[in-house]
Parts: C-alpha cells; structure tokens; sequence
C-alpha cells in the first residue's frame, strides 16, 4: 500500500510528464487539421498528408515512450530503450525514410521544375522523355508529350541522369510527281511552310533531311516542335492534315515515325 504522502508525491512527479504528453497529443491533432486545410485546398495530395501524419505519428509515440520512462526507469535505461526503438523503426520503415530523404534533395534542385528532360534511370538502357510535373514525399510524377504519367521513386529519380530536352516529333513526308527540279520544289514548300496556321507546332526547318530521291518522287523528313505540352492526337492530326491539303498536288504521304 501507497503511503498519502507517497501518493501525492508520485502524482506530483507525474504532474509534468502528463502535461507534456497532452501538448504533444493537441499538438498532433493540431497539425492533422493544418495539413487537412492544405489537402482540401490541393496544396498537398492525400498521399503527402498521409505521409506526413504517419512521420508525425511515429514522433509523437518516440516522445510518449521518452516521457514515460524519464519517470519510471533510470536515465541509462532511457537510452538503451530509444536505441532499440530507433533501430527497429528504422528497419521497418526504410524505405520511406529512404524516399523522404531523397524527396528533401529534390526539393532543393529547383531546376527541375517545368522544364521537359531526357532521363536515364539507373539500370535502364532506354531514357524517358517529360516534365516532372509534382515531386511528393514517396514518388515523382513525369508526364510524357502526350500526358501520359510515370510514376518514379523519389531515390530513383535522384540518382538518374537528367538532361534537358526539347520535345520533337519527326514526320517522313513522300511526295510524287514532282518533276525534274527536286531542289526547286524542296525549297518552295519548305517556304510555303511559314505562312500556313501550324497551330501548337513550330516546323524546324533546319532539320529537314532528305531520305530518298528517285524519278519523280523524294522523301524527306522534318522536325517539328509543339509550344506547349501535353498535346493531344488532335492537334497533330490537323497539323498534318493542313500539310496534307498544301501538298495535295504532290500525292503526299505523311508518316509520324518518332515522338520524343
């Protein structure tokens, strides 16, 4: 049995570490409500909010144990206690501990906002073309020049090779009956290129190669460059038609071969 006095005293130790437990309890739940307001104003996505309660969580569960046995057990034994909690949550949550580290190093390269890049990821031969659109706690988003999005891991995108990139589409125009001065006809249509409505799309004509050119008939390719991502099947499929109408008299044959 607890003496009165023993009582009252064991109460007045506990007096403070209950006082900083309830703190930290407001302060979580304080917190949740911030972040909550962020969510539903789409400053932060569900994922990041969740994320971040979860990191808020495991703090505040550190601080309680922390509290607790300050008043129960002895300094020394205080510390072999974190030690081990702190090994075993590092072991169960790694990789998002992994991930949130590597989030921080890419909220610090503010480069990579808005600009369309070509990315090696580690081992992986092929690159892939986009913008990284929004880099959350766990992921990175990229979005393609028709859209589509990648989803990449934060640690994986920090250790891949990024260079900027101007998104291209290449077309393979064919063009019959057009004669014995092929160079004459290149030339006119590459000028008549300027005054017609390309829409979205800007024509590089400093990179039209020629593939073939035989009796009456040349293919050639040409480089063009939309203003503006995402673009939809649409865009070029009226781009192409007013190439089609301007080279009608040409029978003109007008392949997409490569969209980077």
């Amino acid at each position: 049995m607890f003496e009165p006095n023993s009582i009252e005293d064991l109460l007045v130790g506990l007096q403070p570490a209950l006082i900083t437990i309830l703190l930290v309890i407001l302060l979580r739940f304080v917190l949740n409500r911030i972040f909550s307001s962020l969510t539903d104003r789409g400053t932060i996505t569900i994922s990041t909010k969740a994320t971040i309660m979860r990191f808020i969580d495991i703090i505040v569960f550190f601080i309680v144990i922390v509290i607790i046995l300050q008043v129960v057990v002895q300094p020394y034994q205080v510390f072999a206690v974190v030690f081990v909690l702190l090994v075993i949550t590092i072991f169960l949550f790694y990789y998002e501990l992994r991930e949130f580290l590597a989030y921080i190093n890419l909220q610090l390269l503010r480069h990579l906002r808005g600009k369309t890049f070509e990315i090696y990821l580690p081992s992986h031969s092929k690159p892939i073309y986009g913008r990284i659109i929004n880099i959350d706690l766990l992921n990175s988003t990229i979005e393609d020049i028709y859209g589509r999005r990648i989803y990449v891991s934060n640690s994986l995108l920090l250790n891949s090779i990024l260079r900027e990139h101007i998104p291209s589409i290449q077309l393979k125009i064919t063009l019959n009956d057009i004669g014995d001065k092929v160079q004459d006809v290149l030339s006119n249509i590459l000028s008549s290129f300027k005054e017609i409505d390309t829409g979205i799309f800007r024509i590089d004509d400093r990179k039209v190669s020629i593939e073939r050119v035989s009796s009456n008939q040349i293919s050639f390719k040409l480089v063009i460059n939309p203003t503006s991502t995402p673009i939809r099947v649409s865009d070029l499929l009226s781009f192409t038609n007013t190439l089609n109408n301007l080279l009608s008299k040409y029978k003109p044959v007008i392949e997409v071969i490569e969209l980077v």
